[in-house]
């Protein structure tokens, strides 16, 4: 009978202890205790309540707690509703935190409105505190241009900058930096007499182009242009001259072949025109013996005349024989 009465009651604990568990692990799955925890023992405590409305609004609160005890921690003042409301507009509020914190400890004066700003952006907030810090170099895109000599030149120019915290937010980025050196560097070398002024004295070029003050308007401060690459191309003055050249030899040519052409039509015109006048004259020959036959039947000329003609006509075709002979002669 007396383990009949044990029996009952051991199973009743077990059901309490089972609640009292479930109970527990409903408060730890429903209110973000550890996290709770974590910031007392940090010694940035953030109210229970508010940890859970946190995970209410569906807020990444751990996130949001990490980056508070390390503002905290670095006295930094930044309260954990404004962290929160950062994280909601789009930030990042560990990078965000951790940049802060940076930029402080190497003695910027980075504001907070500016560092929010800068994260809101999409850029990484450390890495531009890095960029404020240390000088980072940019390599231009390969440049090329023409010397007044006609040779052409491609180049490339190495810059070193640095960050300017107070200008990231609506200054110009590295590549317009890159974009203006590239101008810069084009216009040196048309200025340029001769291609040798830009080969033989790349110092010289880069320092008129870092004193055009090119960082101006950007979010970086130039400390040096060193130009890094340089090829001479093709002359291209030259080349121009040469297919001018090309292009009037032909046309030259063109006008030489027409100019033949028309003289072949000519000639051909003329041979037609000879062949013509030889055939009028063998019709005209044909007619002097009828016409010198009709004389004689009318006794328009005598057989004395006929003889001293045909004389003439003999003479004269000696005459010409001799003339035709010397000619040859010469």
């Amino acid at each position: 009978m007396l383990n009949s009465l044990l029996i009952p009651g051991f199973v009743t604990a077990i059901i309490v202890l089972v609640i009292i568990s479930a109970i527990i692990a409903g408060i730890f799955l429903i209110f973000p205790i550890f996290t709770w925890f974590k910031t007392i023992t940090a010694k940035s405590k953030i109210s229970l309540g508010k940890l859970f409305a946190m995970k209410i609004r569906k807020s990444d609160y751990k996130k949001i707690s990490e980056a508070y005890i390390n503002c905290q921690k670095s006295g930094i003042s930044l309260t954990a509703d404004e962290l929160e409301a950062h994280h909601v507009a789009g930030g990042d509020v560990i990078k965000f935190s951790d940049g802060l914190i940076m930029a402080k400890s190497a003695k910027l004066a980075l504001t907070v409105d500016v560092a929010k700003a800068i994260d809101l952006a999409g850029k990484n907030l450390i890495e531009t505190v890095k960029d404020c810090i240390s000088p980072k170099i940019i390599e231009t895109d390969s440049v090329k241009a023409v010397a007044k000599d006609g040779f052409e030149i491609s180049t490339k120019a190495k810059i070193t900058v640095l960050a300017q915290i107070d200008k990231l937010i609506g200054g110009a980025d590295e590549k317009t930096i890159s974009l203006k050196v590239g101008e810069a560097l084009m216009t040196e070398i048309g200025n340029c007499i001769d291609y040798t002024d830009f080969m033989y004295n790349p110092d010289k070029i880069s320092k008129k182009v870092f004193e055009k003050g090119l960082d101006e308007t950007t979010a970086y401060k130039i400390l040096s242009i060193n130009i890094s690459d340089m090829q001479l191309g093709k002359n291209i003055e030259l080349e121009s001259m040469i297919a001018s050249a090309e292009a009037d030899k032909r046309v030259a040519e063109s006008r030489a072949a027409e100019k033949r052409a028309n003289a072949q039509v000519l000639e051909q015109e003329a041979k037609i025109k000879v062949q013509e006048a030889k055939a009028s004259l063998m019709e005209a020959e044909k007619e002097v013996p009828l016409a010198i036959a009709e004389a004689f039947d009318k006794g328009k000329i005598a057989v004395e005349d006929y003889y001293r003609l045909q004389n003439i006509m003999a003479d004269t075709e000696m005459r010409k024989k001799f003339g035709e002979d010397e000619g040859k002669g010469q």
